[in-house]
């Protein structure tokens, strides 16, 4: 006995040969074990991109942690931009600009609401 699977409506055959659907009637059906396959490489796919995904937000976790220090420490924050502006990898440099420009308004907007109490 093999098993099939209608294209169209999902349900389980068990049958010695291919036939249609029993449930809806279509002729389009597959076995099992093609299903199977396809499904595992489009699981292996997904994950692969997942961890791709994860490991993306992860690093702008890690970054936010850096923008969240230059604003509310506008000093550190401009001592960790520039130790970032001087790496190679691009991604650290745009980092490093951002938490020098987020220290330096930072200096600014707490300057003027100083200034104004």
């Amino acid at each position: 006995m093999s098993r099939f699977k209608c294209t169209n409506c999902g349900q389980e055959i068990i049958s010695e040969d291919k036939v249609a659907c029993l449930f809806c009637g279509c002729d389009d059906t597959i076995q099992i074990s093609d299903v199977q396959n396809e499904s595992l490489t489009e699981n292996v796919d997904n994950q692969n991109s997942n961890i791709n995904n994860e490991s993306y937000i992860e690093n702008q976790e890690s970054f936010m942690f850096h923008y969240v220090i230059s604003v509310f420490i506008p000093f550190i924050g401009l001592l960790m931009g520039s130790i970032l502006l001087t790496n190679d990898d691009n991604e650290k440099v745009s980092v490093g600009k951002i938490c020098v420009i987020l220290g330096i308004l930072s200096i600014i907007i707490s300057y003027f609401i100083i200034d104004s109490i």
